[in-house]
Parts: C-alpha cells; structure tokens; sequence
C-alpha cells in the first residue's frame, strides 16, 4: 500500500479553504426556527397566556386601546433567528444524485460544500439562502433532502449536503 505524504494533505486543505474562503464560496444565510419572545410592547396576562392589550411603558408603539399593534394580542412575537456562513455552492438541477454505490438522493436542485465546523449550524437551520448578499434582487431559498455527510480527504474538515429549493 503507498503511503501518501502529509504533505499533499496540507496543500489539499489550503486549496480546498482557499475555495471556500476566498475564490468560490458565497454567503448563504441559514433560518433557524423562530424564538418565541413575549411582547416588549404590552402587559402579559399571565392568567390568560396573552396580551392583556394594555401598552406597557416604555414600549415601542404606544396604544391606549384595542389589541395591541406589535404583537396583535397574542402577547408573543416570533423573532427569525438567522446566521451567514460561507459555502461553494453548484446549482445542479437533477433527477437523482448518487452519493455512494447503491444510494442515490431525490431530485437534487443545488449541492454546498461547507466547513465541518459550521455542520451543527447547518444541521440546526430550517432553510438555506444561497447568495444571501443578492436577496435585493432574488431569493433562492432551499431546504436539506437528506443529512450532510462528511467529505474531502479524511473526512474531517468538510461536509457536502444537497438541497431542494422551496
């Protein structure tokens, strides 16, 4: 068996990083599910688990009556959570993709490749904005097919998952 210097792998990672980091890889932005907060704006009727449509001082939109304007009386606001990362991406649209002899994924509309540090952000977002840095002008917005699975030599520094666009 031929042993293959640690040298190659060395110049494999700084090339793959570079591809990432500097040449290739774009932000994408990754939605986490949403964290529920209760409302700055209003009291919080604890009795009943909603606003009780009274303004709170301080608050950001003052009211004096009817539901209240910031959380629309449920007494909770849904806050987006969102994180950039950097990955290459390829949008590939297909009918199947072959990961390993034998398993294939659905129909496959972009591939990323990330850092293996950034896996359980990833694992943990709902969906994925490719090209974040262009959302004034598109949204292509996708979701995981299947669990990313470790790539590259070694297996130890990046991940490749594929994603479907919703």
């Amino acid at each position: 068996m031929a042993t293959i210097p640690d040298s190659f792998f060395t110049k494999y990672k700084q090339t793959a990083d570079d591809f990432i980091i500097d040449n290739f890889g774009i932000n994408c932005k990754l939605i986490y599910p949403p964290r529920r907060e209760m409302c700055a704006n209003c009291v919080f009727d604890s009795i009943g688990q909603k606003s009780a449509n009274r303004y709170k001082h301080g608050g950001p939109a003052p009211f004096s009556f009817g539901h209240c304007s910031v959380c629309g009386g449920e007494g909770y606001r849904e806050e987006e959570q969102t994180e950039i990362i950097k990955m290459r991406v390829y949008f590939t649209p297909q009918e199947s993709t072959k990961i390993v002899e034998g398993i294939t994924t659905p129909a496959v509309d972009a591939e990323v490749i990330g850092f293996i540090y950034d896996l359980p952000k990833f694992n943990r977002a709902n969906e994925i904005i490719c090209h974040s840095d262009l959302e004034n002008y598109s949204t292509w917005k996708f979701s995981r097919i299947r669990e990313a699975l470790p790539h590259g030599f070694k297996k130890d520094r990046y991940f490749i998952a594929y994603l479907k666009r919703v």
